[in-house]
């Protein structure tokens, strides 16, 4: 015997499944803040892999100015005004202030920043070798101990070219 057609059983599934539906498009959306961070972490995220990216820059260039020049920059703007180098930024992309730079003895110097967020092993991680987690940080001021590298083309005398 087949049970008449009720419009309440059919309001009552659609209501059903739309529910169902939307629970499972809500969990999604949870699921992906949870594993993504909110957009405000991931700004703060974006910013440190910004900061760490221009610390390198920065080192690169008092690399390039050290071996150009004998002597370490005297500042972080006569790093950016140094013709031989190229730095993105000196400044903290958020803040704006300038990073922290100081010069120490026999080719040593240290460069500061302040992080919203700790580093991972991602992509905070540097492409020029340097010991293991070398460019890690926490939240906070982080400087690194750094020492301007030499270049092996430095040692490098020009060789006389004879003249016919």
């Amino acid at each position: 015997m087949k049970r008449p057609h009720n419009r309440m059983n059919t309001l009552t599934t659609n209501q059903l499944f739309a529910g169902i539906v939307s629970l499972v498009m809500l969990v999604a959306v949870i699921a992906g803040l949870v594993i993504a961070g909110s957009p405000n972490q991931e700004r703060m995220r974006k910013a440190d892999q910004q900061r760490v990216s221009d610390l390198q820059q920065i080192s690169y260039a008092v690399d390039v100015y050290m071996n150009t020049n004998s002597v370490l920059p005297p500042s972080l703007i006569d790093l950016a005004r140094s013709p031989n180098t190229y730095i993105q930024s000196i400044m903290d992309p958020e803040t704006a202030v300038p990073y922290t730079y100081r010069l120490g003895d026999a080719g040593r110097y240290t460069l500061c920043a302040t992080f919203e967020t700790p580093s991972d092993s991602g992509p905070d991680q540097p492409a020029r070798p340097q010991p293991a987690g070398f460019w890690t940080h926490g939240i906070g001021e982080r400087c690194f101990e750094l020492e301007a590298r030499k270049s092996p083309a430095a040692d490098l005398k020009p060789i006389p070219y004879p003249m016919d």
